[in-house]
């Protein structure tokens, strides 16, 4: 019996110290009338740190970010939205340049979905709202 008992336990032991990993793409989608730019920078892209800006058409959507793996806690349920600042430190856009979006990274407005066991995606779409000014 007593045989038996330590392989058991240790194969519970290498279990509980392994921890999960989750992937995730970042999306961007223009749905305003005119062209974006939009800025972004990662440091768990799959094609190593970037920090890059893009032009982003009307109509036009793109996933701009695809991370490696990203550790989470011991036994995690999954992706999670809260690790947002780590497959991305920044997602900003801009309308004409000069206009920021209102939508910040991390924000509420960004959606979030599980896509599979491990892997998530962020879903930004702009619209002409997310643009407006006081003037």
């Amino acid at each position: 019996m007593f045989k038996l008992f330590i392989p058991i336990i240790s194969i519970l032991f290498a279990l509980s110290s392994c921890d999960s990993s989750n992937q995730y793409d970042i999306h961007v989608a223009n749905k305003t009338e005119n062209d974006l730019r939009i800025s972004y920078k990662s440091m768990k892209d799959r094609r190593g740190p970037i920090e890059e800006t893009i032009v982003l058409k009307k109509n036009e959507s793109r996933v701009i970010i695809s991370t490696t793996n990203i550790e989470s806690a011991q036994f995690n349920n999954g992706p999670t939205s809260a690790q947002c600042y780590q497959a991305a430190e920044y997602v900003q856009a801009y309308m004409h340049d000069t206009i920021p979006s209102s939508i910040k990274w991390c924000s509420d407005p960004i959606k979030f979905q599980i896509v599979d066991i491990g892997q998530a995606e962020f879903l930004i779409d702009y619209t002409s709202e997310d643009f407006k000014t006081d003037d």
